[in-house]
C-alpha cells in the first residue's frame, strides 16, 4: 500500500486489486486489511487508538504517512544515501580516486612495467614448453589481435595464447623446420601419470 499510496496516504483501489498487486489471495488481503483497521492498544501512536488504516471512498487512508513522510527530513536522507553508496563501494570493492584520472601515468611507472614485461616474456622464451615459438613475435600478434578485437592484453590471455599457437621444431637429420606433433600417449603413459 505504500507503494501504491499518493503524496498524502490515499490508495486508491479494490480488494481484489490490491491483492493481485500484492500477489496473495483475497482472502488474506481481507485478513490484512481487517487487521491494519483494527484498533492497535501497543501502537506508539495512539492517535485513531493505533489504526493504520481507514477505508474511505474509493480506497483507504494510511493514517500515519504524513507524520513518517515528514520525519524522513532531506538530511536524513542524504545520510542515508551516503552510507548505501559506502556499503555499495565496499562490496564491489571500488575506491574514489583523489588523483586526476585523467592524468597520465608516469614515465617512471610505464618504463617500469614494460621492463618487468619484457623480463616476463624473456622468461616464457626460455621455458622449454615453449620450445619453437617465436614468444616475442607471438606477442606482438596476440596485441594486434586484442587491438582490433576490443579485447585486453593480459599475461592469462597470453599464456593461453601461447598453447594454442603451432609449434616449429628443427630436424635433426634435414635441418629443416618442421610442425612440432605431440607425441602418442599409450594406455602404459596413462598409468604412469603422463
Amino acid at each position: 500500500m505504500l507503494a501504491m499510496a499518493d503524496a498524502t496516504g490515499r490508495v486508491d483501489g479494490s480488494i481484489p486489486g490490491l491483492a493481485d498487486l500484492s500477489r496473495v489471495p483475497v482472502e488474506k488481503c481481507q485478513e490484512a486489511l481487517k487487521c491494519l483497521s483494527e484498533p492497535d492498544y501497543f501502537s506508539r501512536t495512539k492517535t485513531d487508538e493505533g489504526r493504520r488504516i481507514k477505508e474511505v471512498d474509493g480506497g483507504w487512508v494510511i493514517l500515519n504517512y504524513l507524520k513518517y513522510r515528514e520525519s524522513n527530513s532531506t538530511d536524513l536522507r542524504k545520510e542515508q544515501n551516503r552510507e548505501a553508496q559506502k556499503r555499495w563501494r565496499e562490496k564491489h570493492k571500488l575506491t574514489v580516486s583523489k588523483d586526476n584520472p585523467s592524468r597520465p601515468p608516469s614515465a617512471q611507472a610505464e618504463a617500469s612495467a614494460e621492463a618487468e614485461e619484457k623480463a616476463w616474456i624473456a622468461s616464457l622464451s626460455s621455458d622449454p614448453a615453449n620450445a619453437g615459438v617465436d614468444v616475442a613475435r607471438e606477442a606482438d600478434r596476440a596485441r594486434l589481435w586484442c587491438k582490433h578485437n576490443r579485447r585486453q592484453f593480459t599475461r592469462r590471455m597470453f599464456v593461453n595464447w601461447l598453447l594454442r599457437v603451432d609449434r616449429v621444431i628443427k630436424s635433426a637429420g634435414t635441418g629443416h623446420a618442421v610442425p612440432w606433433q605431440r607425441p602418442e600417449t599409450t594406455e602404459e603413459d596413462h598409468k604412469n601419470g603422463f
